[in-house]
């Protein structure tokens, strides 16, 4: 049976071999300019048992050539593409808990199976394959977006990791009131202003002297783990001296270092802070909304979400509802 122009070729290989059928393309040509021969290039398709078998396969690729070039990438190549979009938070972690998945990197995405995935999840600690879940997740998201799989394995994974009890305790009147009497120590002035403002450490940390409007009396958090973490903080009255220093002379912290300062002073650690302005708007019976707003948390409520607007006046009544003495 002669085939259509360009559609390609079927022959059979010599020897005893498994799969001597053998399905080719013609990809291009190269001329050479001293002696004027031209070469034929050819993609090779794959090898097949049957002469019908590498047949359907010329036709599958005539349809649609791309499948075929799909089904050569690799769990890498998706990994190195999707791990692009990766939160600047997270990369470490990730990358960390991507090496776990060396056996199956290299393997076409589209031929590995939830088996293998879960195998290599099973083959480290607990303390990381939340991590690789999370890697595996991505990188089938980003190759199902481009079409190099038709189904997410990841789907199926599971981990053995124990989320840990950590035990959030809110910071007691007398406690704020120790911090107020050491409001010389930088640590103090960090905690206070965790105390007063709900953020987390990190967007403290990324906070510029722009980033504090002293005349509108506002916090501007732009650096935040997610968009609904971008947001303005009314500066609570209390700490409106300590963030007029910081605004000139930023404090230089890590959160490791914090917790440590911290240590000398209370038995709470910097996300108490956090707990506990979230808790005291609560007792002062602010609005979920309002709450959800200044903590950074996205509501759930479509209508909440997109057509509610709060005016700055609401967001500062409610931050300086804030009383812990």
């Amino acid at each position: 049976m002669k085939l259509p122009p360009r559609f390609g070729s079927v022959s059979k290989l010599s020897g005893n071999r498994r799969r001597p059928w053998i399905a080719r393309v013609t990809s291009g040509y190269t001329t050479d300019l001293e002696s004027g021969i031209t070469k034929q290039h050819r993609q090779i398709i794959g090898y097949y048992s049957t002469k019908k078998e590498a047949l359907q396969a010329l036709a599958d690729f005539n349809n649609n050539p791309y499948s075929t070039e799909a089904a050569k990438v690799t769990f890498r190549q998706c990994y190195e593409e999707a791990s692009k979009d990766f939160s600047p938070n997270r990369i470490h972690n990730y990358r960390s808990g991507a090496r776990y998945l060396e056996p199956i990197m290299d393997l076409p995405i589209r031929s590995i199976r939830a088996a293998q995935l879960q195998k290599c999840i099973d083959s480290c600690s607990t303390t990381q394959q939340r991590e690789i879940k999370t890697v595996c997740r991505k990188t089938y998201e980003y190759a199902l977006k481009n079409d190099f799989v038709d189904k997410n394995p990841a789907l199926y994974l599971h981990s053995n990791t124990v989320d840990a009890k950590i035990v959030r305790e809110v910071f007691t009147p007398e406690e704020v009131s120790a911090l107020w009497q050491n409001a010389e120590a930088w640590e103090c002035r960090v905690a206070l202003i965790l105390l007063y403002s709900g953020m987390r450490t990190k967007e403290l940390q990324d906070l510029t002297p722009n980033d504090i409007d002293l005349e509108e009396r506002m916090i501007h958090v732009r650096k935040a783990k997610n968009k609904s973490s971008v947001r303005d903080i009314p500066i609570h009255d209390r700490v409106f001296a300590i963030l007029s220093d910081f605004k000139r002379q930023p404090i230089i912290f890590t959160h490791n270092g914090f917790n440590k300062a911290l240590a000398r002073h209370t038995k709470h650690r910097a996300h108490d802070c956090r707990h506990s302005f979230a808790t005291e708007l609560h007792n002062r019976n602010v609005d979920l909304l309002i709450r959800q707003k200044l903590l950074g948390h996205t509501p759930q409520n479509i209508t909440e979400r997109v057509y509610t607007h709060l005016s700055p006046e609401e967001l500062r009544s409610a931050v300086n509802s804030v009383c812990y003495l």
